[in-house]
């Protein structure tokens, strides 16, 4: 659990553009995985929006959460990737049309990115679809 910074996206429309997105995640003793998620338009100091919503993790399913971000209405989403020690990973929505890349850091080294893009490349991303946030680099 802990911080996670999306320093990568695809799939996002223009007229949502965000410069900067933070998630803060804990856990409960249910099991629930709770979401505080930041967010800045259009630079790191733009408008502040602030969203809270909670997931669930099936030990059967490791690779797959089911958030809400919204009420009790559940999307899947899928870890694509993990690296090995736990401070980035790819996700996608379950029809392929949205991509994150969220790392605990918040800054990538060429060689993380490097392999990240082997990654999407590798699960059928187009890298070159995906949109580096400024504030990351």
């Amino acid at each position: 659990m802990g911080s996670w910074h999306e320093v990568a996206q695809s799939g996002r429309p223009e007229r949502k553009m965000i410069a900067a997105v933070n998630i803060e995640t804990s856990i409960n003793d249910k099991g629930i995985i709770r979401l505080d998620i930041k967010k800045n338009k259009f630079t790191p100091y733009g408008p502040y929006t602030e969203v809270r919503g909670k997931a669930k993790w099936n030990p059967d399913y490791p690779g797959i959460l089911k958030c809400s971000l919204y009420m009790n209405f559940f999307r899947e989403y899928y870890i694509l990737y993990l690296d090995p020690d736990n401070t980035t990973t790819l996700i996608c929505n379950r029809a392929a049309t949205r991509f994150w890349v969220f790392s605990k850091h918040m800054s990538l080294s060429e060689n993380q990115i490097a392999g990240i893009i082997q990654k999407m490349e590798s699960v059928g991303f187009d890298p070159d679809k995906l949109i580096w946030h400024p504030a990351y680099f």
